[in-house]
Protein backbone atom coordinates (compact mmCIF):
# COMPACT_ATOMS: atom_id res chain seq x y z
CA UNK A 1 0.00 0.00 0.00
CA UNK A 2 1.54 3.40 -1.02
CA UNK A 3 1.06 6.67 1.00
CA UNK A 4 0.90 9.71 -0.18
CA UNK A 5 4.02 11.76 -0.28
CA UNK A 6 4.90 15.22 1.39
CA UNK A 7 7.55 17.53 0.46
CA UNK A 8 9.75 19.32 3.23
CA UNK A 9 7.92 22.89 1.97
CA UNK A 10 5.16 21.19 3.28
CA UNK A 11 3.34 20.21 -0.10
CA UNK A 12 1.04 16.90 -0.48
CA UNK A 13 1.17 16.12 -3.65
CA UNK A 14 -1.09 12.80 -3.08
CA UNK A 15 -0.99 8.82 -4.41
CA UNK A 16 -0.62 8.63 -8.03
CA UNK A 17 -2.93 5.68 -9.05
CA UNK A 18 -0.55 2.91 -10.71
CA UNK A 19 -1.89 -0.60 -12.15
CA UNK A 20 -0.19 -3.08 -13.88
CA UNK A 21 -0.87 -6.55 -15.33
CA UNK A 22 1.50 -8.14 -13.05
CA UNK A 23 3.08 -5.88 -9.89
CA UNK A 24 3.87 -2.21 -10.21
CA UNK A 25 7.26 -2.45 -7.98
CA UNK A 26 8.01 0.82 -7.87
CA UNK A 27 6.88 4.73 -7.86
CA UNK A 28 8.89 7.88 -7.86
CA UNK A 29 8.91 11.51 -8.90
CA UNK A 30 11.23 13.93 -9.32
CA UNK A 31 9.83 16.61 -7.07
CA UNK A 32 12.10 19.25 -5.53
CA UNK A 33 12.47 19.59 -1.23
CA UNK A 34 11.11 22.78 -1.65
CA UNK A 35 8.85 24.21 -4.13
CA UNK A 36 9.23 27.66 -5.40
CA UNK A 37 6.50 30.38 -6.30
CA UNK A 38 4.36 29.82 -9.29
CA UNK A 39 4.36 26.66 -11.40
CA UNK A 40 6.44 23.59 -11.22
CA UNK A 41 6.26 20.15 -13.22
CA UNK A 42 6.51 17.16 -11.49
CA UNK A 43 7.14 13.97 -13.26
CA UNK A 44 6.04 10.88 -11.99
CA UNK A 45 8.29 7.09 -13.06
CA UNK A 46 6.27 3.90 -12.27
CA UNK A 47 7.86 0.36 -13.29
CA UNK A 48 6.64 -2.81 -12.82
CA UNK A 49 8.81 -6.22 -11.82
CA UNK A 50 9.78 -7.11 -15.57
CA UNK A 51 11.26 -3.34 -16.13
CA UNK A 52 8.81 -1.65 -17.75
CA UNK A 53 8.18 1.86 -17.18
CA UNK A 54 5.11 4.78 -17.41
CA UNK A 55 5.60 8.16 -16.82
CA UNK A 56 2.96 10.95 -15.63
CA UNK A 57 3.41 14.84 -15.86
CA UNK A 58 1.96 16.42 -12.54
CA UNK A 59 1.81 20.24 -12.15
CA UNK A 60 2.49 21.65 -8.81
CA UNK A 61 1.62 25.88 -8.65
CA UNK A 62 2.50 27.47 -5.00
CA UNK A 63 0.76 31.04 -4.35
CA UNK A 64 1.63 33.61 -1.91
CA UNK A 65 -1.21 34.62 0.04
CA UNK A 66 0.95 36.20 3.14
CA UNK A 67 0.76 40.11 3.28
CA UNK A 68 4.06 41.99 3.50
CA UNK A 69 4.71 42.53 7.50
CA UNK A 70 5.56 46.35 8.19
CA UNK A 71 9.25 46.48 9.79
CA UNK A 72 7.82 49.35 12.25
CA UNK A 73 4.13 48.00 14.50
CA UNK A 74 2.83 51.81 14.91
CA UNK A 75 4.26 54.36 12.79
CA UNK A 76 4.85 57.48 15.14
CA UNK A 77 3.53 60.93 14.58
CA UNK A 78 5.46 63.16 12.80
CA UNK A 79 5.35 66.78 13.50
CA UNK A 80 7.10 70.01 12.36
CA UNK A 81 6.51 73.52 12.41
CA UNK A 82 6.88 74.88 9.21
CA UNK A 83 7.07 72.08 6.87
CA UNK A 84 8.15 68.31 5.92
CA UNK A 85 8.78 65.89 3.93
CA UNK A 86 8.05 62.00 5.28
CA UNK A 87 11.01 58.91 4.21
CA UNK A 88 8.55 56.29 2.75
CA UNK A 89 8.49 53.35 5.49
CA UNK A 90 9.17 49.65 4.99
CA UNK A 91 7.94 45.97 5.58
CA UNK A 92 9.76 42.55 4.89
CA UNK A 93 7.60 40.06 2.59
CA UNK A 94 8.64 36.32 2.91
CA UNK A 95 8.79 35.90 -0.42
CA UNK A 96 9.77 38.95 -2.07
CA UNK A 97 11.88 40.79 1.19
CA UNK A 98 11.90 44.26 1.50
CA UNK A 99 8.75 46.24 0.53
CA UNK A 100 8.94 50.43 0.48
CA UNK A 101 5.58 51.92 0.82
CA UNK A 102 3.57 53.92 -1.57
CA UNK A 103 0.62 56.37 -1.03
CA UNK A 104 -1.71 58.32 -2.93
CA UNK A 105 -0.90 61.21 -0.60
CA UNK A 106 1.68 63.96 -0.95
CA UNK A 107 5.36 63.05 0.44
CA UNK A 108 5.81 67.23 1.46
CA UNK A 109 3.39 69.02 3.48
CA UNK A 110 4.11 73.24 3.44
CA UNK A 111 0.92 73.94 5.01
CA UNK A 112 0.01 74.08 8.76
CA UNK A 113 -2.47 71.24 9.36
CA UNK A 114 -3.11 67.77 10.30
CA UNK A 115 -2.92 65.29 7.60
CA UNK A 116 -3.11 61.51 7.78
CA UNK A 117 -1.25 59.56 5.52
CA UNK A 118 -2.42 55.82 4.12
CA UNK A 119 0.41 53.91 3.52
CA UNK A 120 0.26 50.68 1.22
CA UNK A 121 2.99 47.49 1.26
CA UNK A 122 1.95 45.43 -1.95
CA UNK A 123 4.35 42.25 -2.72
CA UNK A 124 4.57 41.18 -6.32
CA UNK A 125 1.61 38.90 -5.28
CA UNK A 126 -0.63 41.67 -5.16
CA UNK A 127 -0.84 40.89 -1.46
CA UNK A 128 -1.31 44.13 0.40
CA UNK A 129 -0.86 45.67 4.27
CA UNK A 130 -2.04 48.90 5.38
CA UNK A 131 -0.19 51.15 7.49
CA UNK A 132 -1.85 55.05 8.69
CA UNK A 133 0.45 57.74 10.23
CA UNK A 134 -0.26 61.02 11.38
CA UNK A 135 1.11 64.16 10.16
CA UNK A 136 0.94 67.31 12.23
CA UNK A 137 2.46 70.78 10.68
CA UNK A 138 2.07 73.47 13.56
CA UNK A 139 3.89 76.69 13.94
CA UNK A 140 4.50 77.17 17.55
CA UNK A 141 7.62 79.46 17.35
CA UNK A 142 6.94 83.16 18.00
CA UNK A 143 7.95 85.94 16.03
CA UNK A 144 11.64 87.77 16.51
CA UNK A 145 11.02 91.48 17.16
CA UNK A 146 14.70 93.48 16.19
CA UNK A 147 16.84 92.76 13.17
CA UNK A 148 17.81 89.30 12.38
CA UNK A 149 21.39 88.19 12.02
CA UNK A 150 22.40 87.86 8.49
CA UNK A 151 26.37 88.60 8.51
CA UNK A 152 28.81 86.88 11.13
CA UNK A 153 32.25 87.65 11.23
CA UNK A 154 34.46 84.66 12.89
CA UNK A 155 37.53 86.16 14.21
CA UNK A 156 40.54 84.52 15.19
CA UNK A 157 40.90 80.81 16.61
CA UNK A 158 41.00 77.36 15.08
CA UNK A 159 38.09 75.65 13.11
CA UNK A 160 36.90 78.87 11.92
CA UNK A 161 36.86 77.75 8.43
CA UNK A 162 34.74 74.99 9.28
CA UNK A 163 32.20 77.73 11.11
CA UNK A 164 32.08 79.44 8.04
CA UNK A 165 31.01 76.86 5.91
CA UNK A 166 28.31 75.62 8.93
CA UNK A 167 27.29 79.14 8.66
CA UNK A 168 26.66 79.65 4.55
CA UNK A 169 25.02 76.06 4.62
CA UNK A 170 22.51 77.61 7.31
CA UNK A 171 22.29 80.61 5.00
CA UNK A 172 23.89 83.04 6.52
CA UNK A 173 26.75 85.72 5.01
CA UNK A 174 30.10 84.46 7.33
CA UNK A 175 33.23 85.72 6.92
CA UNK A 176 36.64 83.97 8.14
CA UNK A 177 38.76 86.76 9.68
CA UNK A 178 42.51 87.08 11.28
CA UNK A 179 42.27 90.04 13.32
CA UNK A 180 39.13 92.66 14.66
CA UNK A 181 38.13 94.63 11.39
CA UNK A 182 37.86 99.17 11.61
CA UNK A 183 35.05 100.26 12.79
CA UNK A 184 33.64 101.19 9.19
CA UNK A 185 33.77 97.27 8.34
CA UNK A 186 32.43 96.35 11.53
CA UNK A 187 29.57 98.32 11.22
CA UNK A 188 28.58 96.05 8.24
CA UNK A 189 28.19 92.96 10.45
CA UNK A 190 25.22 92.60 12.98
CA UNK A 191 27.55 89.85 14.77
CA UNK A 192 30.92 88.69 15.99
CA UNK A 193 31.91 85.12 17.12
CA UNK A 194 35.31 86.11 18.44
CA UNK A 195 37.30 82.62 18.89
CA UNK A 196 40.99 82.06 20.70
CA UNK A 197 42.07 86.21 20.47
CA UNK A 198 41.13 89.59 21.66
CA UNK A 199 38.78 92.10 20.36
CA UNK A 200 39.69 96.54 20.52
CA UNK A 201 38.15 99.34 21.54
CA UNK A 202 36.60 99.26 18.28
CA UNK A 203 35.20 95.88 18.71
CA UNK A 204 33.80 97.23 22.17
CA UNK A 205 32.37 100.31 20.83
CA UNK A 206 30.85 98.14 18.18
CA UNK A 207 28.70 96.05 20.63
CA UNK A 208 27.58 98.92 22.77
CA UNK A 209 26.02 100.26 20.03
CA UNK A 210 24.14 97.58 19.21
CA UNK A 211 26.12 94.40 17.65
CA UNK A 212 26.14 91.00 18.97
CA UNK A 213 29.42 89.45 20.25
CA UNK A 214 29.87 85.71 20.94
CA UNK A 215 32.80 84.44 22.71
CA UNK A 216 33.91 81.19 24.05
CA UNK A 217 37.28 80.30 26.10
CA UNK A 218 39.93 82.32 26.34
CA UNK A 219 37.67 85.06 23.90
CA UNK A 220 35.70 85.53 27.39
CA UNK A 221 38.61 87.18 29.01
CA UNK A 222 39.31 89.99 26.84
CA UNK A 223 35.44 90.14 26.84
CA UNK A 224 35.24 90.39 30.53
CA UNK A 225 38.24 91.81 32.23
CA UNK A 226 39.30 93.97 29.62
CA UNK A 227 36.58 95.30 27.53
CA UNK A 228 34.08 94.77 30.96
CA UNK A 229 30.95 94.33 28.41
CA UNK A 230 29.51 92.53 30.80
CA UNK A 231 29.79 92.95 34.98
CA UNK A 232 31.46 89.67 35.58
CA UNK A 233 35.24 88.10 35.39
CA UNK A 234 37.18 85.54 34.05
CA UNK A 235 39.16 84.19 36.54
CA UNK A 236 40.41 80.53 35.38
CA UNK A 237 40.14 77.65 33.53
CA UNK A 238 40.34 73.72 33.75
CA UNK A 239 39.87 70.70 32.20
CA UNK A 240 37.62 67.98 34.58
CA UNK A 241 36.19 65.71 32.11
CA UNK A 242 32.88 65.86 29.94
CA UNK A 243 30.21 67.43 32.55
CA UNK A 244 26.64 68.13 31.61
CA UNK A 245 25.46 71.21 30.66
CA UNK A 246 21.99 72.79 31.73
CA UNK A 247 20.08 75.46 30.68
CA UNK A 248 18.42 78.00 32.84
CA UNK A 249 14.90 77.88 33.30
CA UNK A 250 14.55 81.28 32.14
CA UNK A 251 13.34 82.88 29.20
CA UNK A 252 16.55 83.33 27.34
CA UNK A 253 18.03 79.96 29.05
CA UNK A 254 15.23 78.38 26.94
CA UNK A 255 16.04 79.95 23.78
CA UNK A 256 19.73 79.12 24.41
CA UNK A 257 18.84 75.39 24.20
CA UNK A 258 16.48 75.48 22.04
CA UNK A 259 16.22 71.88 20.15
CA UNK A 260 19.07 70.66 22.55
CA UNK A 261 19.10 68.13 25.02
CA UNK A 262 18.97 69.69 28.90
CA UNK A 263 21.20 69.08 30.19
CA UNK A 264 23.21 67.97 27.33
CA UNK A 265 26.91 66.92 26.93
CA UNK A 266 29.24 65.85 23.44
CA UNK A 267 32.27 64.37 23.12
CA UNK A 268 35.32 66.86 23.03
CA UNK A 269 33.16 69.87 23.42
CA UNK A 270 31.59 69.94 27.25
CA UNK A 271 35.45 69.16 28.66
CA UNK A 272 37.30 72.32 29.59
CA UNK A 273 35.43 75.01 31.36
CA UNK A 274 36.12 78.85 32.33
CA UNK A 275 35.12 79.83 36.03
CA UNK A 276 33.03 83.49 36.03
CA UNK A 277 33.51 85.61 39.16
CA UNK A 278 32.41 88.52 40.59
CA UNK A 279 28.77 88.45 38.68
CA UNK A 280 27.04 91.59 39.14
CA UNK A 281 24.03 93.41 37.95
CA UNK A 282 22.87 92.82 34.66
CA UNK A 283 24.43 89.33 34.00
CA UNK A 284 22.06 86.29 33.62
CA UNK A 285 23.62 82.95 33.65
CA UNK A 286 22.07 81.52 31.22
CA UNK A 287 23.51 77.81 31.69
CA UNK A 288 25.58 76.00 34.37
CA UNK A 289 28.10 73.16 34.39
CA UNK A 290 28.43 71.74 38.13
CA UNK A 291 26.63 73.94 39.48
CA UNK A 292 28.56 76.36 37.89
CA UNK A 293 27.73 79.34 35.58
CA UNK A 294 28.83 78.13 32.14
CA UNK A 295 27.34 81.02 30.08
CA UNK A 296 26.73 84.53 30.39
CA UNK A 297 24.55 86.53 28.55
CA UNK A 298 24.03 90.48 28.73
CA UNK A 299 23.30 93.89 27.60
CA UNK A 300 26.47 95.51 26.41
CA UNK A 301 24.59 99.17 26.22
CA UNK A 302 22.29 98.84 22.83
CA UNK A 303 24.24 95.61 22.02
CA UNK A 304 24.12 91.85 23.98
CA UNK A 305 27.76 89.91 24.82
CA UNK A 306 27.22 86.19 25.23
CA UNK A 307 30.39 84.87 27.32
CA UNK A 308 30.03 80.80 25.98
CA UNK A 309 32.48 79.51 28.83
CA UNK A 310 34.17 76.09 27.66
CA UNK A 311 36.34 75.11 24.77
CA UNK A 312 34.92 74.30 21.36
CA UNK A 313 37.39 71.56 20.76
CA UNK A 314 40.04 73.79 19.93
CA UNK A 315 37.71 75.00 16.99
CA UNK A 316 34.13 74.76 15.60
CA UNK A 317 33.98 70.66 15.12
CA UNK A 318 33.45 69.37 11.18
CA UNK A 319 30.53 68.37 11.91
CA UNK A 320 28.36 70.56 14.11
CA UNK A 321 26.22 68.33 16.32
CA UNK A 322 24.86 69.97 18.72
CA UNK A 323 27.41 72.92 18.91
CA UNK A 324 25.94 73.79 15.45
CA UNK A 325 22.46 73.92 17.55
CA UNK A 326 23.65 76.21 20.07
CA UNK A 327 25.80 78.61 17.59
CA UNK A 328 22.41 78.91 15.63
CA UNK A 329 20.47 79.38 18.84
CA UNK A 330 23.10 82.20 20.31
CA UNK A 331 22.88 84.24 16.67
CA UNK A 332 19.15 84.66 17.39
CA UNK A 333 20.02 86.63 20.36
CA UNK A 334 21.44 89.64 18.02
CA UNK A 335 17.20 90.34 16.98
CA UNK A 336 17.48 93.70 18.61
CA UNK A 337 14.20 95.12 20.52
CA UNK A 338 14.16 98.85 20.70
CA UNK A 339 15.71 100.05 23.56
CA UNK A 340 14.08 103.12 25.76
CA UNK A 341 14.53 106.87 24.66
CA UNK A 342 15.29 109.70 26.42
CA UNK A 343 15.02 113.54 24.99
CA UNK A 344 14.70 116.75 26.40
CA UNK A 345 11.01 119.02 25.85
CA UNK A 346 11.34 121.65 23.14
CA UNK A 347 12.41 125.21 23.91
CA UNK A 348 9.61 126.95 22.67
CA UNK A 349 6.83 123.71 24.12
CA UNK A 350 6.70 121.48 26.45
CA UNK A 351 6.95 118.67 24.55
CA UNK A 352 9.55 116.88 21.77
CA UNK A 353 9.04 115.84 18.63
CA UNK A 354 10.79 112.13 18.60
CA UNK A 355 11.61 109.71 15.43
CA UNK A 356 12.40 106.02 16.48
CA UNK A 357 13.12 103.11 14.33
CA UNK A 358 9.47 101.01 13.99
CA UNK A 359 10.13 97.22 15.11
CA UNK A 360 10.45 94.72 12.65
CA UNK A 361 10.31 91.04 13.12
CA UNK A 362 10.90 87.92 11.73
CA UNK A 363 9.61 84.64 11.93
CA UNK A 364 10.98 80.89 11.30
CA UNK A 365 8.08 80.27 9.03
CA UNK A 366 6.07 82.53 7.83
CA UNK A 367 5.22 86.59 6.89
CA UNK A 368 5.07 89.11 9.88
CA UNK A 369 2.34 91.61 10.81
CA UNK A 370 3.88 94.25 12.81
CA UNK A 371 1.00 96.80 14.67
CA UNK A 372 1.42 99.50 17.19
CA UNK A 373 -0.56 99.00 20.05
CA UNK A 374 0.03 101.37 22.22
CA UNK A 375 1.65 104.63 22.13
CA UNK A 376 3.09 107.08 19.35
CA UNK A 377 3.96 107.17 15.75
CA UNK A 378 7.47 107.60 15.09
CA UNK A 379 7.80 111.25 13.93
CA UNK A 380 5.29 112.21 16.77
CA UNK A 381 4.94 115.07 18.93
CA UNK A 382 5.27 113.17 22.77
CA UNK A 383 4.34 114.58 25.50
CA UNK A 384 6.11 115.50 28.44
CA UNK A 385 6.73 112.27 30.80
CA UNK A 386 6.64 108.61 30.20
CA UNK A 387 4.90 107.22 26.86
CA UNK A 388 5.04 103.46 26.27
CA UNK A 389 4.89 102.45 22.99
CA UNK A 390 4.08 98.71 22.71
CA UNK A 391 4.22 96.24 19.14
CA UNK A 392 2.79 93.05 18.82
CA UNK A 393 4.38 90.72 15.72
CA UNK A 394 1.95 88.12 14.73
CA UNK A 395 3.17 85.12 11.97
CA UNK A 396 0.55 83.34 10.35
CA UNK A 397 0.19 80.92 12.64
CA UNK A 398 -1.07 83.55 15.26
CA UNK A 399 1.61 83.50 17.38
CA UNK A 400 2.84 86.59 18.77
CA UNK A 401 5.91 88.50 20.33
CA UNK A 402 5.41 91.66 22.72
CA UNK A 403 7.99 94.24 22.47
CA UNK A 404 7.79 97.56 24.28
CA UNK A 405 9.55 100.49 25.10
CA UNK A 406 9.21 104.16 26.69
CA UNK A 407 10.10 107.78 25.24
CA UNK A 408 10.50 110.11 28.16
CA UNK A 409 10.15 113.64 27.74
CA UNK A 410 11.49 115.99 30.25
CA UNK A 411 12.09 119.68 30.70
CA UNK A 412 15.45 120.51 31.30
CA UNK A 413 14.78 124.66 29.99
CA UNK A 414 15.44 126.77 32.90
CA UNK A 415 12.07 129.73 32.87
CA UNK A 416 12.63 132.80 32.22
CA UNK A 417 11.75 135.81 34.07
CA UNK A 418 11.48 139.76 32.82
CA UNK A 419 11.41 142.45 35.72
CA UNK A 420 11.01 146.16 34.87
CA UNK A 421 12.78 148.80 36.71
CA UNK A 422 10.92 151.27 39.26
CA UNK A 423 11.79 154.46 40.66
CA UNK A 424 9.71 156.25 43.21
CA UNK A 425 9.76 159.60 44.18
CA UNK A 426 8.20 161.23 46.90
CA UNK A 427 5.52 164.23 46.00
CA UNK A 428 5.45 167.40 48.69
CA UNK A 429 3.64 165.73 51.11
CA UNK A 430 6.00 163.21 50.79
CA UNK A 431 3.50 160.02 49.03
CA UNK A 432 5.66 158.03 46.89
CA UNK A 433 4.87 158.24 43.51
CA UNK A 434 5.53 155.56 40.91
CA UNK A 435 7.28 155.46 37.34
CA UNK A 436 7.86 152.17 35.92
CA UNK A 437 10.42 151.99 33.37
CA UNK A 438 9.31 150.74 29.92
Amino acid sequence: MQTQVKTQAGVILGIPATSDNCQVTTTENNAPTVFPLGQTTVLWTVMDAAGNKATAIQQVTVNDTKAPVPTIADLAEITAECGVTVTRPTATDEVDGLITATTAEPLTYASQGEYTITWKYTDKSGNEAIQTQQVVVKDITAPVIGKKVSKVAIIGGWGVSDMQAFLASEGYTANALSAVPDAAALATYDAVVLLRTTGNNDLANWVKKGGLLITEWTASEWALNSAKLLNATHEAFGCNGNTPVTFAATVNGTKLGHELPNPYTESDRTECFITFAGLGEGVEVLATRAGKAAILGGTSGAGYSMIIGYDWGDGFPATPSLTGTLLLNALTFGSSVPTDIAVSASSVSCDAIVNYATPVANDNCSAVTVTQTAGLASGSVFPLGVTTNTFVAKDAAGNETVASFTVTVTDDVKPTVLIKDLTVQLDAEEKPQLHQQW
